[in-house]
């Protein structure tokens, strides 16, 4: 093919042509590939204190829901599934939203959890956050208790609205998390 056809052909097919696309997909099939072991959803109980970090509001008590699918996805022994959660503190503040959890086993039988969220967010008498729309993130260790369905561990979260609102302060909140399998 001579030079004036290819540059005819990337410009119908853009800068990524249909054999070097086909070679990423193949490069991701390999290292990416559904769970070995298929385990078990989990419901994860969690209590805390929020707005630690914030000097202008006081810390309060937090308690969290959150429920995530079994991992549907894996890169090596990075496990994705899906999750919601729900969030409500003692000043009333509300959070609930949906979004997609990380898994990754290390040590003797300790897991990191990972997640993004994305939800909406009530105010009570607490933290002005700046949107409806917060966004959260999370970060946790947790292990099993004995050889039961149960994990303990803790995660620390942050909430914002990544910039999308008048006021973007944010809120830390650090929890205590007792984890069921089901």
């Amino acid at each position: 093919m001579t030079a004036a056809g290819t540059r005819r052909r990337m410009a119908r097919q853009g800068p990524l042509a249909p054999r070097s696309a086909g070679r990423a997909l193949l490069a991701l099939c390999l290292f990416a590939s559904v769970p070995e072991r298929a385990s078990s959803g989990e419901a994860i109980f969690s209590i805390g204190y929020n707005g630690i970090l914030d000097s202008e509001e006081e810390a309060g008590v937090a308690l969290g829901l959150g429920v995530h699918s079994r991992p549907v996805w894996a890169i090596r022994r990075l496990a994705f599934g899906f999750g919601g959660a729900l969030t409500i503190d003692a000043d009333g503040d509300a959070w609930a939203g949906l979004g997609i959890d990380a898994y990754y086993p290390f040590g003797a039988d300790f897991r990191l959890d990972l997640g993004v969220m994305a939800g909406g967010y009530s105010l009570g008498d607490g933290h002005d956050l700046g949107s409806e729309l917060e966004f959260r993130s999370r970060i946790g260790v947790s292990r099993p208790i004995a050889d039961g369905p149960w994990r303990a561990g803790f995660a620390v979260e942050h909430m914002s609205n990544a910039g999308i609102g008048d006021t973007n302060p944010g809120v830390e909140t650090f929890f205590l998390t007792l984890g069921r399998t089901f």
